[in-house]
């Protein structure tokens, strides 16, 4: 250690300045006491190989370290600091650590310890194993104001410590791998910059509670990236394969919601992988040449959904607006209430597939108003790609305004053209009902009915039990004027099981096990049309 500030033995106010430190075999300044001014130096060459001792293993080489010897207000600015272990490790009542450089660091470039509060601001990392590093707080409301860095090709920006706030705002990180912040309401993550360029390679990780008024850009090529984060708000992407994911996705189901943001060729990947189901949420947000993407890969038992609503829709260079990327399980997006604005003469269809997998996705748009903005009429050859299908298990066309556009003939069995949430050609086959509640006929005819009422409250369900049927978890049966959910899946056998009676009863059906719901819900017709 080549300069040491013992606390205790030395008065505060110490000032170490103009300073070039080298070669050092464990680290550079040990400081201690209070009101420290530790700036302009250079520490450098962390090697210990010029006086020939052996290299320091321990992790705790430290350019400049305030951990053992506490005290308060320590002030860190303009230092260089390269070719060394870690940069700065700070554990004190309170510091200022700004305008620093760091470089070629193997280690961490600062690293919080023990602290009531600290601002890190106006720094440069380039090349750094680790930006910024929290240790587990041990002071109560202590807090961390992380602003106006920059962190450049730095692998891993983690706040792994936890009882601090942070308020990570306003920073640029270029090229950094991994981006983590802790499970807690009070980390924030607002106004930062996510840069990720052509020498960039592999699939990084954002992972955070809410994530807002931030920009994520992928130059040169789209950039991949996994955003385990519940809530975006106000944020912007452009060339970004955001896959859309949570922390607990393994576990639990989960949702993400995203508000007031802005895609620009980039997808929105929905995608459930040996995972729990999840629900995507898009709102008061607008797309350019941006996928809605939904997938499930080899989980059958769980589903992806996703709802588009109040939104922006601009497709100029696309030719398709939703992808379902699913060979196994049954997922939906639903667009509504939105606009989708078509510049493309080239666009064919809605949606397109990529496995040849039965009854995979439904697809609901309603309520929408849906433009072409070309000179002649946009002739749509199909709702969805044709080779592929089988995989869409119905295609809701409700309540749009179609403007210079020729819609192709709907295909049946397939094509809806009403809202089945509102409506339909029979009583209501899902959901819970209240007696009164009223369920619209969608093919009104002289001598028919406006539609249906419930008589009985309940759960809704068409369908009886059947033997030998292959279930999956979520199905839903009706017997014995009750309604039961499957819980697990596969076949029932070929006699019906003795069906509970009491809330929430079980019984095994062959291996199904069916749990029960409640009261079957009863629909008469009502309002005669004359």
């Amino acid at each position: 250690m080549q300069i040491t500030l013992k606390y205790g033995l030395t008065p505060h106010y110490n000032t170490i300045e103009n300073n070039e430190i080298y070669n050092t075999h464990r680290g550079g300044i040990m400081l201690g006491g209070n009101y420290n001014v530790v700036q302009n130096n250079s520490i450098h060459d962390g090697t210990g190989l010029l006086d020939r001792k052996p290299l320091f293993p321990d992790s705790t080489r430290y350019g400049i370290n305030q951990e053992d010897a506490y005290g308060d207000h320590s002030i860190i600015r303009n230092n260089l600091f390269y070719n060394v272990n870690h940069g700065i490790l700070i554990g004190c009542w309170s510091a200022e650590i700004h305008n620093n450089l760091f470089y070629n660091l193997t280690g961490i470039a600062v690293n919080i310890y023990i602290m009531q509060s600290v601002h890190i601001t106006q720094n440069q990392m380039y090349r750094c194993q680790t930006g910024i590093g929290l240790m587990t707080a041990n002071l109560s409301t202590a807090v961390v104001y992380i602003e106006n860095n920059i962190l450049a090709y730095v692998t891993t920006q983690s706040l792994n410590g936890v009882g601090y706030e942070v308020w990570f705002e306003r920073n640029t990180l270029i090229d950094v791998n991994t981006f983590f912040m802790q499970d807690d309401e009070k980390q924030i993550c607002r106004g930062n910059r996510f840069f990720w360029t052509g020498n960039f390679s592999g699939i990084p990780f954002v992972t955070a509670n809410r994530i807002e008024s931030c920009i994520f850009i992928g130059l040169v090529a789209q950039r991949e990236a996994y955003l385990r984060v519940y809530e975006h708000i106000g944020s912007v992407f452009s060339n970004i394969h955001a896959r859309l994911e949570t922390r607990n996705q393994t576990t639990k189901s989960e949702s993400v919601m995203i508000r007031d943001c802005k895609f620009t060729n980039s997808i929105l990947s929905n995608r459930v992988y040996l995972m729990k189901q999840r629900h995507v949420d898009i709102r008061l947000s607008k797309l350019t040449d941006s996928i809605l993407k939904i997938g499930n890969i080899n989980t059958p038992d769980q589903s992806a959904t996703t709802t588009v609503t109040e939104s922006e829709i601009v497709l100029t260079t696309s030719s398709y607006l939703i992808l379902n990327e699913s060979n196994s399980g049954h997922g939906w997006i639903e667009v509504n209430n939105s606009s989708i604005q078509i510049n493309n003469a080239a666009f064919g269809y809605f949606v397109n597939n990529v496995y040849l997998s039965a009854n995979t996705v439904s697809i609901f748009l309603k309520n929408n108003e849906i433009t072409y903005t070309g000179a002649t009429p946009l002739v749509l050859p199909n709702f969805y790609e044709q080779t592929k299908k089988t995989s869409i298990r119905v295609f809701v066309n409700a309540r749009n305004q179609y403007l210079n556009m020729v819609l192709p003939s709907g295909e049946a069995g397939r094509y809806v053209d009403y809202d089945p949430a509102i409506e339909g050609l029979a009583p209501p086959s899902t959901g819970y009902w209240f007696k009164g509640d009223t369920y619209g006929n969608a093919a009104p005819v002289a001598g028919g009915y406006a539609g249906w009422i419930c008589t009985t409250q309940g759960f809704a369900s068409a369908t009886p039990w059947r033997a030998s049927t292959a279930v999956r978890i979520g199905d839903q049966i009706n017997a014995g004027g009750r309604v039961y959910e499957a819980r697990t899946s596969g076949t029932t056998g070929s006699t019906q099981p003795p069906w509970p009676n009491t809330s929430r009863g079980t019984v095994s059906d062959n291996g199904v096990t069916w749990q029960e719901s409640g009261v079957l819900a009863q629909f008469r017709p009502y309002a005669p049309i004359s």
